[in-house]
C-alpha cells in the first residue's frame, strides 16, 4: 500500500460511514416494522427464520462493519501523520487540508493564501511524492485482520 492509498482511504471515510449508517438505520427500521408470520395453526411463528430476526442480524453485521471501518480510519490517520512530514512542507499542507481534513481546493487555497491553481499543483506534487512512499500498514497483522472484516462485501441474506 502506498502513502497515496492511505490518504485516499482517509478521504473516502465520511462517505462510506454515512452509507453504512443509512443502511443500519433502514435495517433497524425494517426489523421493527415486519409483521409476524402466522403459522398453520394461526399462531405466530418466531425463531431463527423470522424476517425481523434476519433484519436484526443484518443490522448487527453493519454495526460490526462500522466499528471495523472506524478502527481502520484511526490507523490510516496515524499512518498519514507519519507520512506527511516526509513530504515537502507546502505539498504536505495541501494534502492535509484537502485529503485528510476534507477541505475543498478553494477553502485550502484561502487558508494557505495561494491561488486555487497553485494548490492543485501542490496536490499533484504531493500525490506523486506519496505514491513513491510505501506504508508499513500492510505488514501489520491486526490491520490486515480488520481490513478483512471491512472488505467482506456479502451481507447476511434476506431470502
Amino acid at each position: 500500500m502506498t502513502g497515496l492509498d492511505v490518504l485516499r482511504r482517509c478521504a473516502a471515510y465520511e462517505g462510506e460511514m454515512e452509507r453504512l449508517r443509512q443502511q443500519y438505520a433502514l435495517a433497524m427500521d425494517a426489523a421493527t416494522r415486519v409483521s409476524p408470520v402466522l403459522g398453520k395453526d394461526g399462531g405466530r411463528t418466531e425463531g431463527a427464520g423470522s424476517k425481523a430476526e434476519r433484519f436484526v442480524v443484518k443490522a448487527d453485521w453493519l454495526e460490526r462493519r462500522m466499528i471495523a471501518r472506524r478502527w481502520l480510519y484511526a490507523q490510516d490517520l496515524d499512518e498519514a501523520s507519519r507520512l506527511l512530514p516526509q513530504l515537502e512542507t507546502a505539498p504536505a499542507e495541501a494534502i492535509r487540508l484537502v485529503m485528510v481534513s476534507g477541505h475543498t481546493v478553494r477553502m485550502a487555497a484561502g487558508e494557505m493564501r495561494r491561488s486555487e491553481d497553485a494548490v492543485r499543483a501542490l496536490l499533484r506534487r504531493g500525490r506523486l511524492q506519496l505514491a513513491a512512499l510505501r506504508s508499513p500498514l500492510d505488514e501489520d497483522p491486526e490491520y490486515r485482520e480488520q481490513s478483512g472484516v471491512w472488505k467482506t462485501q456479502r451481507a447476511p441474506g434476506l431470502d
